[in-house]
């Protein structure tokens, strides 16, 4: 099964949110901002931290997380049949109030308060005593027989059972999915195991902790999950080999003859006895069989020879970090692998099929720390292999691990002024057309950096090179620039609006500079097109959010300049830095930095 749905209420800054999930989840935003937060309300969830006083939203007392699951195997259906809807999802909440203990609740069908005595277990306690009078069961006495009374009890229930489905159909009374009182499946505490494993990688200068072999640690569960398994033979010999040593060591003080290696054991179970002799007891020395596990994960050591061989607490923070990655990624190639036809033992092969089976949740912080960006790149690759069949939740400030044409997986947190967090999500298709949808696709291909508009505080959309480059320039001269704003260039006119849908989906702001293209000697026709092109643009301004500034004819014109030859960009930065600029251009990129 995978998360489809998540819903906070009064979890740390979050007030009250609601956020669908993909199977790849890239969270981004300004430090202090919620990032954080959100993972670890999953990690609340499923039992990977304790709750403290400052979890709780600004005096709540009272805090909870849902989670709404989809795609749910058949042997999930089985285990939580009370809990799934028709639509093969269901929904689970953890709630915990301030100084208490949390619980787990179920939603699951039930009837309305007014219908509660058709719910199974309430009509079982009106059966007991069949009254047509004084209880609900009178809304069934016209539909019953005029022969009900002469006949036996048991009879009279069975009448009364199919008289109750009738009565629902006839009604049209249908279940509500509502969240139930008692906990979930009756257990106090069922996220680790039955919903699945978390796997947490946080926001670490230093990978050892996480590289050690306790439980918790993605490097420990690894170990537990492959090395130490069924799955491994070797290790179940390893395992056999040992106790069968210990056996041999306890089988004195019996019938058999005893070893002669054995026999001094005896010799020191006999001295000692005969010094206590006086207090009536004896001593008897039994071997006991180690925990294996425990054992093996005193005496491993993970060692890299990279020219010099050393532990990896010795080696740079950038080894550390992609051998850990290294290791989830293993787990998860792992965990999707099918059991393969040559399997020869059943126990191995049901051993493997939980494993394959289990559903897996990865969290990321910050995964690109001490990477270069080339290896950023490469683990972005690897976080959407991960997320093949696996769900993978990253925080991140690095546009690397962003894809625009994956927009849909893209999720920013931002605190408002009152200092709640809030989400922006696109969960629609932004692009109807085919055309649109591939021109967005090859757009991004040609310039991936584009993605770095997810981070600005403001994104200035123009046509091409001249202005990309012109604009940044004339405002350093102006010395109004500012860093938090990212000029893209949209390749032309035509693909201004594509950015501008996405903007505002994401609530970014942004001012999308255009040029009108009325030049002397084009004809009526380019004239058209043009208009139509500008047409779009304002058709997709979101004026809470943008603006638009255009440029009569064109942005030459406006410079006072037109550069000639195949290096028009470069001339117009020549010409920038050694001309004054005019006062007309310099107003509208005023507008542009300072409103």
């Amino acid at each position: 099964m995978k998360i489809s749905n998540i819903k906070l209420h009064n979890w740390k800054s979050f007030k009250d949110i609601d956020i669908s999930i993909n199977d790849l989840m890239i969270i981004i935003g300004q430090n202090n901002h919620g990032k954080s937060n959100l993972l670890s309300s999953l990690l609340f969830f499923f039992d990977g931290i304790k709750i403290k006083e400052d979890d709780y939203f600004k005096g709540a007392e009272e805090l909870f997380v849902e989670v709404e699951f989809k795609e749910l195997t058949n042997e999930e259906q089985t285990t939580f049949a009370k809990y799934v809807t028709e639509a093969c999802e269901m929904k689970v909440r953890k709630t915990v109030k301030m100084s208490g203990t949390p619980t787990y609740n179920g939603y699951t069908k039930r009837y309305s308060e007014e219908n509660a005595w058709l719910e199974d277990d309430e009509f079982k306690k009106l059966l007991k005593n069949i009254d047509l009078e004084n209880s609900p069961l009178s809304k069934l006495k016209k539909m019953i027989s005029s022969e009900f009374e002469g006949n036996s009890k048991t009879k009279q229930v069975e009448e009364l059972k199919s008289l109750r489905e009738e009565y629902i159909r006839s009604h049209g009374i249908k279940k509500n999915y509502v969240l139930e009182e008692s906990n979930f499946l009756g257990k106090a505490n069922i996220a680790q195991g039955l919903l699945g494993d978390v796997y947490y990688l946080p926001a670490l200068k230093d990978t050892s902790d996480e590289l050690n072999l306790k439980a918790s640690s993605m490097f420990g569960k690894l170990y537990n999950e492959i090395l130490l398994s069924d799955v491994n033979q070797n290790y179940s010999q390893a395992v056999k080999n040992l106790q069968d040593a210990i056996s041999v060591l306890n089988q004195r003080n019996g019938s058999v003859e005893k070893e002669e290696d054995l026999d001094e054991i005896s010799k020191l179970e006999n001295d000692l006895s005969n010094q206590l002799k006086d207090w009536g007891t004896e001593v008897k020395i039994q071997f006991k069989t180690p925990d294996v596990p425990e054992v093996m994960k005193s005496y491993i050591e993970i060692l890299f020879d990279d020219g010099v061989e050393t532990d990896i607490s010795h080696k740079g923070n950038g080894l550390q970090r992609t051998f850990y990655l290294s290791l989830i990624k293993l787990l998860a190639e792992r965990s999707s692998k099918e059991v393969g036809e040559n399997e020869t033992s059943t126990r191995q092969a049901s051993n493997m099929l939980l494993l394959c089976c289990k559903s897996k949740y990865f969290l990321f912080e910050e995964p690109e720390l001490f990477l270069h960006p080339q290896a950023q790149k490469q683990l972005f690759d690897d976080l959407v292999s991960l997320s093949e069949g696996n769900q993978v939740f990253v925080t991140t400030h690095s546009n690397n691990l962003i894809d625009l044409e994956k927009y849909k997986s893209i999720c920013i947190v931002r605190k408002t002024d009152s200092g709640e967090s809030e989400v922006s999500k696109c969960d629609e298709e932004l692009f109807q057309r085919e055309n649109d949808r591939d021109k967005w696709k090859y757009l991004n291909w040609i310039n991936a950096e584009r993605s770095e508009l997810f981070f600005a505080d403001k994104v200035i959309l123009v046509e091409g090179d001249t202005e990309a480059v012109s604009i940044p320039s004339i405002a350093k001269k102006l010395g109004i620039y500012k860093h938090s704003f990212t000029i893209i260039n949209c390749g032309s006119k035509d693909n201004i609006p594509l950015y501008m849908k996405l903007l505002n989906k994401f609530k970014i702001p942004y001012v999308a500079i255009y040029d009108v293209d009325h030049q002397e000697g084009k004809s009526l026709e380019a004239i058209a097109v043009s208009d139509r092109s500008t047409r779009a643009i304002r058709e997709c301004l979101d004026e809470n959010l943008g603006s638009t500034i255009s440029m009569e004819n064109d942005f030459e014109d406006v410079l006072g300049y037109r550069p000639s030859g195949n290096s028009k960009p470069l001339a117009a930065l020549e010409w920038i830095n050694n001309n004054q600029i005019p006062v007309m251009l310099e107003n509208k990129i005023n507008e542009i930095y300072m409103n």
